[in-house]
């Protein structure tokens, strides 16, 4: 039995209360009839007082009827835990990969069914499947939409807290990098994950276009593999295109298409890219950063503008991106724009010997050249990490705020604090970050693959191999009410009958 509101035990206190009336009962003394009082001689009075329990049985029906009461309003129930029927194992495979996935791995998978293993989605909630009646149409499961840019990672952490550490699991999925995303996750799962090769080993499409100067069209050409992606920078006339770009027309705005994947077109961007650069006390940063812009946009021969503000000087309104070089906070209005702000972070300074790496394969240009770290700033910070150092501590992160894209930068731009100033790889970057538009969502064309090691979730032993319990509880109110009622009807009989009334004569 439990309670639900256990603290009205305390009322078990008022128990006292018959118990103090039934030994403070004082019964009136016996009148002794004699014929006379001549012969009687005087004497001293002596009085005697003695506590006694009487009616005892009247007693206890008292006091359980006031432990009833109390019990009552502590609302009892009785719980029972169902345990319910183990599996033998999981067998999990993404919906939408069912039909491409499910012929490589039918042998083993049938095998493991046989054995008394269940069948599920690799989906949000991983819900239960019947195979058989998936495999003859008769389960409308695979008409359900799947989501193709699943995060298994964290799949695999829903998937942690709810099957126990001795189930066997066996998980069969692509390798594909666009299904991976965040931190590794840690897991105790007794998981065996095998993958499956999927149709499209490659892929191209247009990632970005721009009007230039000249009135011609910059194409952004994405290419990605299993190795990788890559990005390749091309002019073409902006009235009939080439034999590897196609030019249209759509609603007024012009739009370019690989002639080999019409579909994937892009409309081009007309507008100009306009950037400030805010400083205070980093003089020095301002000019390095300003170089190395004018480098990118010259070479993305887009229209942009680049303009340095300081102190009391207010930066206009309708700016593409912000760059706040200073440890003053910034103004919440910039949040509220559509605006790309870059902030250098305020904390501790660290003593680093490491080199610049990526988070992002895209994200540093192809080559040998290494951009060492001397410095970085140490503060706790969330968002996507872009840039990396070599202990894999993040040194730009995104994070959405308000209207904005904030980019969260860790260490300057001085040569006291890394050799990014010096080095050629500083203007790709900018031209990566700020005018190539390499950064755009191109989830649905990544082909990279991921290593057996770099899926498997960190294992762990922090869950111990405990059966899934249900619980059913049942109120007992019902049952003290008709106790209450009973003990009641025979507390008033026993106190009536054992009235006992005396009369003189």
């Amino acid at each position: 039995m439990q309670f639900l509101n256990p603290i009205w035990f305390s009322a078990l206190a008022a128990l006292a209360i018959p118990l103090v009336i039934h030994l403070w009962n004082i019964k009136p003394g016996r009148v002794l009839k004699v014929g006379s009082i001549s012969l009687i001689s005087e004497a001293s009075r002596k009085s005697s007082r003695s506590f006694k329990l009487t009616d005892i049985p009247l007693l206890m029906l008292r006091c359980l009827l006031l432990a009833l009461i109390a019990f009552l309003l502590a609302q009892p129930f009785l719980q029972q835990q169902l345990k319910t029927k183990k599996p033998a194992g999981w067998v999990l495979f993404p919906r939408e990969d069912f039909k491409v996935g499910y012929t490589q791995f039918k042998k083993p998978i049938d095998s493991l069914l046989q054995k008394g293993y269940e069948f599920h989605f690799f989906n949000d909630s991983f819900p239960k499947v019947d195979l058989a009646n998936l495999i003859k149409q008769k389960d409308t499961s695979l008409s359900k939409p799947g989501n193709a840019a699943d995060n298994y990672w964290s799949l695999i952490r829903e998937l942690d807290a709810k099957v126990a550490a001795d189930v066997p699991i066996y998980l069969y999925t692509s390798n594909e990098r666009k299904h991976f995303a965040g931190d590794k996750p840690e897991a105790d799962l007794n998981l065996h994950w095998q993958t499956y090769a999927t149709a499209d080993s490659s892929a191209q499409w247009v990632q970005s276009a721009w009007f230039s100067n000249d009135k011609t069209i910059s194409v952004v050409k994405g290419k990605s593999n299993p190795s990788g992606i890559r990005f390749d920078y091309t002019t073409i006339q902006s009235e009939k295109g080439d034999d590897e770009y196609k030019v249209d027309v759509k609603n007024g705005r012009a739009v370019v298409s690989l002639s080999q994947h019409p579909a994937t077109s892009f409309t081009v961007d007309t507008s100009a890219v306009h950037i400030a650069i805010y400083t205070d006390h980093f003089q020095d940063d301002a000019k390095y950063l300003k170089a190395a812009l004018e480098a990118a946009g010259q070479f993305s021969r887009r229209r942009y503008s680049i303009k340095v503000y300081g102190n009391g000087s207010p930066i206009p309104s309708e700016q593409n991106w912000v760059f706040w070089l200073s440890e003053q906070a910034v103004p919440t209005r910039l949040f509220d724009s559509n605006a790309d702000v870059f902030i250098y972070q305020k904390g501790k300074q660290n003593l680093a010997a490491t080199n610049m790496v990526s988070a992002k394969m895209y994200a540093l240009p192809s080559g040998n050249e290494q951009t060492a770290i001397f410095k970085t700033i140490s503060v706790n910070q969330g968002g996507e990490a872009i840039w990396r150092d070599g202990y894999g501590n993040a040194l730009l992160s995104s994070i959405k705020k308000g209207n904005a894209m904030l980019y969260k930068f860790q260490t300057r731009f001085s040569p006291a604090y890394n050799d990014l100033v010096w080095s050629s790889v500083f203007p790709q970057l900018m031209l990566q970050l700020v005018f190539g538009g390499t950064a755009a969502d191109f989830s649905k064309f990544d082909r990279r693959k991921m290593s057996a090691d770099e899926m498997m979730p960190v294992k762990t032993s922090q869950k111990t191999a405990i059966a899934k319990k249900f619980a059913m509880q049942k109120e007992l109110a019902f049952y003290f009410w008709i106790a209450l009622a009973l003990l009641f009807f025979a507390e008033r009989w026993l106190a009536t009958s054992n009235k006992v009334v005396e009369a003189n004569g």
